[in-house]
């Protein structure tokens, strides 16, 4: 096998998932499997992205929206 298709699944009934969802696949983003690996391959140099605002800032998070990095 060549290739291996990953996938990504969003609650869009979740606030924090939905916005994560929306920006992913901004047009200015390029194609959404594209961006994701630019994304990983910052990840692995170590290149921190520059934050002016908490991603975090006005959005509850509960439980139900991170279980799934427990």
């Amino acid at each position: 096998m060549t290739r291996h298709n990953g996938q990504v699944s969003f609650n869009l009934k979740s606030r924090y998932e939905k916005r994560l969802h929306e920006h992913a696949y901004k047009p200015e983003h390029g194609e959404f499997s594209k961006y994701i690996k630019r994304l990983i391959e910052r990840d692995l140099n170590g290149i921190v992205p520059v934050v002016n605002t908490p991603v975090a800032v006005g959005i509850e998070i509960d439980d139900d929206d991170v279980g799934g990095f427990l």
